[in-house]
């Protein structure tokens, strides 16, 4: 957990499960624990990561992350 916060898997700076794969099958990134949704994508930023970014410049009156599960 950094900051307190917990992994975010549909971070913009996380690779997608296939990232510099030879094809489909053959994922590059497999997560440690079971997960079930989308892993990386380059929409934006994830609530996750405005919530990292203010807590580590102190942006306290900001989008803290209080919220997310296991923070």
């Amino acid at each position: 957990m950094e900051l307190g916060l917990p992994y975010d898997y549909n971070s913009v700076l996380h690779y997608p499960l296939f990232a510099f794969s030879k094809g489909k099958d053959f994922p590059t990134l497999i997560p440690m624990k079971p997960h079930s949704g989308m892993i990386g994508q380059r929409v934006g930023l994830s609530k996750t990561d405005v919530a990292r970014i203010n807590r580590l410049y102190g942006c306290k009156a900001y989008y803290l992350g209080d919220d997310l599960q296991g923070s």
